[in-house]
C-alpha cells in the first residue's frame, strides 16, 4: 500500500520508478553481445580445433567436453577462439555450449568453503582440470563444482575462463566508492558506448562482413587491445550497476528484490544474445556496431533521473 507511513515517498518513489526504467534500458548497455568477450565451453564429447574455418583445414587440437574457450569472432557456423595457452584456432559453433566452465592453470588449484584465503580447504585439483562454474564471481573468487560433486570457491588467478572483466570490476568498485554512484554511471555508460568504436574501426579497416569469409584471415594482434579495453569497461559497468541495484533495494526485502532485478538483467543477456546475431546478419558488422553504440543512449538519458544515495528520501529502516 503506497499510503503506509513506512513507504518511501516523493523523490524516493520517483527514484525507484526511474531505476526500474533505467534497468530495462541498461540491459542492452550491459549485455551487448560482442563475441569478442564471450566465453563458451565445448558441449560435445570431443571437438576439433582447426587453423582455418573449414573441416579441410589443418587439425590443431582435440579438446574434450567442458573445455573453456574465449570467442573472438563468429563467421558462418565457425568461431575463432582463444584457448588457455593463448593460441587461436577455429571450431564449429555447433560444438560450443553456453555452459560456463573454468580450467585450472595453476600447478595446484585450491577450492575453499568461502571466498577468502582463510576459508577451509574443500578440495585440491591439478593443472588442466575442468570445473563447472556454479555462480558469478564474488570479487576475485568464483564458486565452482568438481565432477565428483565437491564445490567451493577458487581464486580467479588459478583458472582460465575470465578476461579483463575482473580487473574492470575491481576498478569500477573503487571508482564508485571514490567518486560516487551517479558520476560513475555516467562515466561507465559513456565508456561502454565508446569502447565499441574499436571494433567498428577494425571492421572498417579489414572489410569485415557477414556475407563472405576472407581469403586470408586478418591478424589477431589488433583485436587484443580492443578486447581488453571492452572487457575492462564491462567490468566497470557491471560493478556500478550492481551498486545501483543494491541502493534501490528496500533493506527489509533486499534478498528478494535483488534476486528479481538480477534475474531481469540475466533476461536481457538472453534476449540480446538471441537477436544480436540476427541483427548483425541483416545490417552487417559496421552498421550493427553503430546500432550497438546507439542502443546505450536511452540508458544514459535515464541516468539523469537517478537520485544520489544521500538524497533518496527517508530511511527505509526508520
Amino acid at each position: 500500500d503506497r499510503h503506509r507511513a513506512t513507504t518511501p515517498t516523493g523523490p524516493a518513489r520517483a527514484g525507484v520508478a526511474a531505476a526500474l526504467g533505467l534497468l530495462s534500458a541498461l540491459l542492452a548497455l550491459i549485455a551487448l553481445p560482442t563475441a569478442a568477450q564471450d566465453f563458451r565451453s565445448i558441449g560435445e564429447p570431443a571437438a576439433v580445433l582447426y587453423d582455418a574455418p573449414s573441416t579441410k583445414a589443418k587439425r590443431m587440437w582435440v579438446v574434450g567436453r567442458g573445455y573453456p574457450l574465449q570467442v573472438a569472432s563468429v563467421i558462418e557456423g565457425w568461431a575463432r577462439v582463444r584457448d588457455a595457452t593463448g593460441d587461436t584456432s577455429w571450431v564449429e559453433t555447433r560444438s560450443l555450449s553456453s555452459a560456463r566452465t573454468v580450467l585450472v592453470r595453476a600447478t595446484m588449484g585450491t577450492l575453499r568453503d568461502s571466498p577468502s584465503e582463510r576459508g577451509a580447504v574443500v578440495l585440491r585439483v591439478g593443472r588442466d582440470v575442468v570445473l563447472d562454474m556454479v555462480e558469478a564471481p564474488v570479487g576475485d573468487w568464483v564458486r565452482v563444482r568438481h565432477r565428483d560433486g565437491a564445490n567451493g570457491f577458487i581464486h580467479v588467478n588459478q583458472v582460465f575462463g575470465f578476461g579483463m572483466t575482473i580487473v574492470g570490476a575491481a576498478a569500477g568498485g573503487w571508482m564508485v566508492a571514490r567518486f560516487g554512484l551517479v558520476r560513475c554511471l555516467w562515466a561507465f555508460g559513456i565508456a561502454h558506448c565508446v569502447s565499441i568504436v574499436g571494433f567498428l574501426m577494425l571492421a572498417l579497416a579489414y572489410g569485415a562482413t557477414v556475407k563472405a569469409v576472407p581469403a586470408v584471415a586478418p591478424p589477431i594482434w589488433p583485436l587484443i587491445p580492443v578486447i581488453g579495453v571492452e572487457n575492462v569497461v564491462i567490468g566497470m559497468v557491471t560493478s556500478g550497476f550492481v551498486a545501483f541495484l543494491m541502493q534501490i533495494c528496500d533493506r527489509r526485502y533486499t534478498a528478494t528484490q535483488y534476486a528479481l532485478l538480477t534475474a531481469l538483467m540475466a533476461a536481457g543477456n538472453a534476449l540480446a544474445g538471441k537477436f544480436g546475431g540476427i541483427l548483425a546478419a541483416q545490417l552487417d558488422y559496421p552498421l550493427f556496431l553503430v546500432a550497438a553504440m546507439l542502443s546505450g543512449v536511452p540508458a544514459l538519458a535515464l541516468i539523469a533521473f537517478v537520485q544520489p544515495p544521500e538524497s533518496s528520501g527517508p530511511s527505509k529502516t526508520a
